[in-house]
């Protein structure tokens, strides 16, 4: 028994024995099959002992969040309008045009004004602009027409909003 601490001692010291001792082949094969326990103990202490508790780490989450799908009309661009063009001066009988520029989809109006009072002449009606804008009107100026300068009023609308814009034209012999 005390050849078996011996030897034992031994292994875990790493210092030579001091004495020797004689061992039989049973001691001996003790001993190895004591110490390869040993050793198989140590090293399955030494794998519990240094085994690091495992953490899992994942890549941060990025959510993107879309709003839904909506039809939405744009803001109503600017309501402008300009008079292009009229026909003037213009004789009893005759055809007069008034063309005009404004927002395109805007609804637009037109007041001739003679003496006896407001035009009721065919093709002064409310129009609505082209894709351009563009928005004109022909009528006829009417045999006993009074002579003289007439007023014309144009008026664009949409949206709630409005513009007026004026100009005349002369009526002759």
């Amino acid at each position: 028994m005390l050849t078996t601490l011996i030897i034992l001692a031994t292994i875990f010291s790493g210092c030579a024995p001091t004495t020797t001792t004689t061992t039989t082949a049973t001691q001996r094969e003790r001993i190895r099959r004591t110490t390869t326990t040993q050793a198989r103990t140590t090293t399955t202490q030494a794998t519990t002992t240094t085994t690091l508790p495992t953490t899992t780490t994942q890549a941060p989450t990025t959510t993107t969040t879309q709003p839904a799908s909506t039809t939405t009309q744009a803001p109503a661009a600017q309501l402008t309008l300009d008079i292009v063009s009229v026909t003037s001066p213009v004789s009893r009988g005759n055809a007069v045009t008034l063309v005009a520029k404004t927002t395109p989809g805007a609804t637009c109006s037109i007041v001739v004004m003679y003496k006896s009072g407001p035009s009721r002449a065919q093709g002064l009606g409310t129009k609505v602009a082209d894709a351009n804008g563009y928005v004109s009107w022909t009528w006829i100026v009417g045999t006993r027409t009074t002579l003289g300068t007439w007023p014309i009023t144009v008026t664009a609308s949409m949206g709630g909003k409005s513009v007026s814009r004026s100009t005349s034209f002369t009526v002759v012999e």
